[in-house]
């Protein structure tokens, strides 16, 4: 069973955080999130799941 982790906050270390856990697959990534934060959320969201395509 894998851990789970909640992130708080969407910036540079929330984001570079959950980067680092998604890559290394430690943990489910949980964001704690608010709804000024929710789009840029995504838009990182997107930015790593496309780069996980070119890994």
């Amino acid at each position: 069973m894998r851990k789970k982790v909640t992130i708080v906050g969407s910036g540079n270390v929330g984001a570079t955080a959950a980067h680092w856990i998604a890559y290394k697959e430690l943990a489910w990534i949980l964001p704690a999130i608010s709804a000024q934060s929710l789009r840029p959320l995504r838009l990182k969201a997107f930015d790593l799941v496309q780069r996980n395509k070119h890994a």
